[in-house]
């Protein structure tokens, strides 16, 4: 501990640390401006270990008035500050909830997102306003850590903190005749990948006049971030006039670079349809800068966009790829090359038999295999010998597609994921070698997030022998996942390996075993899993009952009790966890003696929580959702 300003202070503090109750909690806060740092983080310190929702709400209720130093300290808290937050939300004093708004905003803490989506229905003129400019505030952080994020770890976690938001601004969505606030309706359009459904469905309502707040959102806030919106906008008609207007007048390069990215979503027939309701593309005037110098992926990106815009007749188009050949960059004009061949116009194959005529090159050959291909006899003795195989532009589009679904795979909805995904494993002949090439090498996140797409598409029986290869993985982790992926696969192979890994190293691996095999109900598996409701770990035992006490099994049973006896508090925060998920209800007393009186804090706050949440009525989860307490 630092030395405090004087004796006297030390004293003081040292008389109200040994008190453990909520008036020592009071007078931390009131003394917290007078105390040195170290002191102010030891107060801190005590009063996140007591845990009392009381303190807990106090302290963030004196954040909005708390000096920068005091904030900080209290910011580095803040997972800790779950309760009271939640408590000051509901307060009726308008300063505190003020002070908890300010909290949430300052830290952009995602998972107390859902807290001031509530608090737009609650109609204070102070307390409304300041939870909108919140909303708004933590969706713009979290686009931005999506945007740096770097590396697979970094996506998920950007992933999981935009998902936090989105599923709070549904909740704002469907409740909005009770607060008609526009900010939510901008953040959920910036974040619409997750709020898709949710937004359009409420928007196409009768009773709302939500699709007259998005088009104004749209027309005020016009520029790159809403590009993404505007591309799923088109499909939608109360929407679609505003966004073929930024289309049309939107010429930033940068609301462009948006749009190429997002030109993934074309691979959905509805949304490439729905481009040819754009009549005006903003970039392509002056020369075509933001597509000239284009490069690679968002090259073809854009020469896409064109074909499958209504900016004209056919040869309208012609004329913007012969442009873009003759003055793009050589991704650009190859791509505008490929497009042409897709145009079943005089002038385009006049244009086609000039590019053939051409010294032999790339373009050459491209322009007179698609001229061969539509007339054989005329230009059978014109292809070059031994030509370079080209890949059509649907397959160079489709294998160039698998990088931008990897990286965007975090961040997609559950639908998308599996729509898109099992429509790229289909469309392009690269995406089962570059999945397999992650699986088979690389980075331990690498291969973790391409065992999550296989599980996704449901293809496991494609991959079997690298999942058998997997289960021997030196990585926890990847065993572990590995699990899920052998529970989708059929035969003895795939059964045996479970049952080997049920004496796995890892206690994860142990438990997601157990899990799966009492799923899939092994003809002999009871007798291993016995074995595990005497396991040393807590993690491992709880999974056993879990598994083993639907099945009437007595052992089961004994070993609960056991675990709510334990002198481990893992073991009895464990044992609550199964009481939970199996909805024990003759175990309410228990739970509500270990509430009152069990000596580790921890343990009462999770048997609490079980009553007040009402677990006794709840069924079961499902096992695939279930985690088990550390």
């Amino acid at each position: 501990m630092d030395t405090p300003p004087s004796d006297k202070l030390k004293r003081i503090y040292d008389l109200v640390a040994a008190s453990d109750n909520l008036a020592a909690d009071s007078a931390f806060i009131a003394a917290m401006p007078r105390l040195t740092p170290a002191l102010q983080a030891l107060a801190l310190d005590k009063i996140g270990k007591r845990a009392e929702p009381a303190g807990l709400a106090a302290l963030v209720a004196s954040f909005g008035k708390a000096d920068a130093r005091v904030r900080a300290q209290i910011l580095e808290r803040i997972g800790d500050l779950y309760e009271g937050a939640k408590a000051c939300m509901t307060s009726e004093d308008v300063e505190v909830r003020l002070s908890a708004v300010d909290l949430i905003q300052t830290s952009c803490e995602t998972g107390l997102a859902y807290l001031l989506t509530n608090a737009l229905t609650l109609r204070c003129p102070r307390t409304t306003p300041a939870a909108a400019t919140a909303i708004l505030c933590l969706t713009r952080t979290v686009l931005n850590r999506r945007a740096q994020a770097v590396g697979v770890a970094q996506r998920r976690a950007a992933g999981q903190d935009a998902r936090r938001v989105a599923d709070a601004l549904e909740w704002a969505l469907n409740s909005w005749p009770a607060h008609f606030r526009g900010e939510v309706l901008v953040a959920s359009m910036w974040l619409c990948d997750l709020t898709e459904r949710t937004l359009f469905d409420t928007a196409s309502g009768t009773r709302t006049n939500m699709a007259h707040g998005l088009r104004e959102a749209l027309r005020q806030h016009a520029g790159a971030v809403m590009a993404p919106f505007a591309l799923r906008a088109l499909q939608h008609s109360s929407l679609r006039s505003a966004a073929i207007h930024d289309f049309a007048e939107i010429a930033d390069p940068a609301f462009a670079e948006r749009v190429f990215d997002e030109m993934w979503l074309t691979l959905d027939p509805a949304v490439a349809h729905a481009c040819h309701w754009i009549r005006q593309l903003g970039f392509l005037r002056d020369g075509c800068p933001a597509v000239r110098d284009l490069t690679g992926r968002r090259a073809r990106d854009a020469v896409r966009l064109i074909a499958l815009s209504g900016i004209g007749a056919a040869d309208e188009k012609l004329n913007v790829f012969r442009y873009l050949m003759n003055n793009g960059s050589p991704d650009v004009a190859e791509a505008a090359l490929w497009e042409i061949t897709q145009l079943d116009t005089a002038n385009a194959r006049d244009l086609l038999q000039r590019v053939a005529r051409r010294e032999c090159s790339a373009w050459s050959r491209i322009a007179t295999l698609e001229l061969f291909r539509r007339d054989p006899l005329h230009w059978r003795e014109k292809i070059p010998e031994s030509p370079v195989v080209t890949p059509s532009a649907d397959e160079q589009e489709a294998a160039s597609d698998f990088q931008s679904y990897w990286d965007r795979f975090e961040g997609m909805s559950a639908e998308d994921r599996l729509r898109l995904g099992r429509r790229l494993y289909s469309l392009s002949p690269g995406f089962d070698s570059k999945l397999r090439a992650k699986l088979n090498g690389g980075a331990v996140e690498d291969r973790l997030h391409a065992m999550l797409i296989v599980r996704t598409l449901g293809v496991s029986s494609d991959y079997d022998e690298v999942i058998y290869r997997l289960s021997h993985d030196p990585d926890e982790k990847v065993r572990s996942f590995c699990v899920s992926l052998l529970a989708q696969l059929e035969g003895a192979i795939a059964l045996r390996i479970l049952r080997r890994t049920l004496d796995d190293p890892d206690p994860r691996v142990q438990a997601n075993a157990i899990e799966v095999l009492s799923a899939i109900e092994a003809a002999d598996a009871d007798d291993p899993l016995a074995r595990k409701l005497h396991a040393e770990h807590n993690r491992v035992r709880a999974t056993a009952i879990k598994a083993l006490l639907p099945k009437r099994v007595r052992q089961a049973a004994v070993a609960l009790l056991n675990m709510l006896a334990s002198s481990s508090p893992h073991q009895r925060v464990s044992a609550l966890w199964v009481v939970e998920h199996l909805s024990l209800a003759t175990a309410l007393p228990r739970v509500r003696e270990m509430a009152a009186s069990d000596p580790d804090p921890r343990v009462r706050e999770r048997a609490r929580r079980l009553l007040d949440d009402g677990w006794t009525t709840s069924a079961t989860r499902p096992a695939a959702e279930v985690e088990v307490p550390a």
